[in-house]
């Protein structure tokens, strides 16, 4: 009797479990249904989700901080916002708007004797002593003087002396000039230019850009020992950069695309880069720089053009 009720025991528990596990299965089977289902609905609403926002975007053109597309139809970044000028870029324009007025009247003449004015103080290697040694000569005399573009030739020559391609140049005479400046602690060539740039020297300030960079390559101009006077100094290269760039001169132009384009003297900034590049490539047509930068950068050349309008046409 007591197997009997053990056998039965075991013949319901097997029965409870048959059904538990067929009961399980139904359900099983239900939920993977719904799933299936749930995701195809989802699918259908983000797919016509996709399909309305992009009727929304074609119609209202590229997002607002789509500033890096590139896009070639101006009316496509109307309703796009101009990056803004750099701080320096800004003071720069706000210091130099009379500077610009006056020197776009009085360049074209000034830079027709500029070649006059360089050609004063050109040093060519010679045969005969005695003019080679009165080149020099004159060369430190025109120094003296506080001639621009004496100070920026004697920079290239004592390079030249110092590297050995100054071939019969005077250079024992440019060596005892160096010497004697050392010794007296008189200013640096940089310093000299500068001096005359501050004082309203048009050449000096013409010639500050590549002697600032020079001087800083070079270490004559120490830009972490006195921060406030590298400050003033990177500042003035700006404000003069502007006012020639925007007074037509090409060479100036360049400048100060180049200036913005890497992390050398200032913080780049690629989209005003193109801007000032962009009007050098007016000049010369087909541009590299401008094209490889837009590249580069994926950069909306809409905006180039409304920036170099706004900032060279205004």
């Amino acid at each position: 009797m007591r197997m009997l009720r053990g056998k039965l025991k075991i013949a319901l528990l097997c029965a409870c479990l048959m059904v538990g596990v067929l009961f399980l299965w139904a359900k099983t089977d239900v939920d993977s249904e719904s799933a299936a289902q749930d995701v195809n609905e989802l699918g259908a609403a983000i797919s016509s989700e996709s399909k309305s926002q992009s009727g929304v975007e074609l119609n209202q053109g590229p997002r607002p901080n789509a500033l890096t597309q590139r896009v070639t139809n101006s009316d496509s970044s109307a309703g796009i916002r101009i990056p803004s000028k750099p701080r320096m870029l800004e003071l720069a324009v706000s210091a130099s708007q009379d500077d610009v007025q006056q020197l776009v009247i009085a360049w074209p003449e000034l830079k027709e004797q500029m070649q006059e004015l360089r050609s004063a103080y050109a040093i060519r290697a010679n045969k005969d002593e005695d003019i080679a040694i009165e080149a020099v000569t004159n060369l430190l005399k025109g120094v003296e003087d506080n001639n621009a573009f004496a100070v920026d030739k004697l920079r290239n020559i004592i390079f030249r002396c110092e590297d050995g391609y100054a071939e019969k140049i005077d250079c024992e005479q440019v060596n005892r000039w160096v010497a004697k400046q050392k010794e007296s602690r008189s200013p640096s060539l940089f310093e000299r230019l500068e001096k005359q740039a501050v004082n309203g020297d048009v050449y000096a300030q013409y010639l500050y850009t590549p002697n600032l960079q020079f001087a800083v390559g070079s270490r004559e101009v120490n830009t972490a020992r006195d921060i406030q006077l590298w400050m003033e100094r990177r500042q003035r290269m700006i404000e003069y950069l502007v006012k020639f760039a925007k007074a037509g001169d090409v060479g100036m132009q360049f400048y100060l695309a180049a200036t913005f384009e890497g992390n050398y003297l200032i913080k780049s900034n690629p989209f005003w880069s193109a801007v000032f590049f962009k009007q050098v490539k007016l000049h010369y047509g087909e541009y590299h720089p401008y094209e490889n930068l837009v590249e580069l950068h994926e950069l909306d050349e809409a905006l180039i053009e409304k920036a170099r309008q706004s900032f060279f046409d205004s």
